[in-house]
């Protein structure tokens, strides 16, 4: 069975302000950005579970983009 993987958010990238990275996000998700605030202050709170490697680090990428800080984590077996 193939490794699972989630994207964990941890907050705002240094240089951007968060109502613009939730401005960006719910854009880029079709998604109110009342929905996408009380996910950016929360660190370590996954942001989607159970992607192959591939779709993890492509999607790590979109966050990044927005503004976020965001990582790729290995799911327990």
């Amino acid at each position: 069975m193939a490794r699972a993987y989630s994207v964990v958010m941890h907050g705002v990238a240094a240089d951007r302000r968060p109502a613009e990275v939730a401005n960006r996000l719910a854009l880029r998700f079709n998604v109110p950005t009342e929905q996408v605030l009380p996910v950016l202050e929360v660190h370590g709170s996954p942001f989607k579970r159970g992607l192959d490697y591939v779709a993890a680090v492509k999607l790590r990428v979109v966050l990044e983009q927005c503004g976020c800080r965001a990582m790729v984590e290995a799911e327990a077996e």
